[in-house]
């Protein structure tokens, strides 16, 4: 498994982004673990601010990876090749 399982994760909410919010379920069952989502934040920005102030980790799509160059403690993840982002 790995090792972030046990950290607060950062979603999208459901009902605002079902297709990110589902496939961030989808990443979790895939690596074999249920999140345990601390918090949900629907605006890009919110979800690198709660990350960066340590308060856990989250799934970025791709594209978002680097957020206007302020994600230093970005890394891919080994199971998808999508960002996972932690710092």
């Amino acid at each position: 498994m790995p090792p972030c399982v046990r950290s607060a994760f950062h979603d999208f909410p459901a009902d605002k982004s079902p297709s990110l919010h589902a496939k961030f379920l989808m990443a979790c069952d895939e690596a074999g673990f249920s999140p345990r989502i601390a918090h949900e934040a629907w605006q890009m920005a919110s979800m690198v601010s709660l990350v960066a102030a340590g308060m856990g980790v989250a799934l970025l799509p791709a594209q978002d990876f680097c957020f206007r160059g302020t994600l230093t403690g970005g890394r891919p993840s080994s199971s998808s090749g999508g960002p996972a982002v932690s710092i």
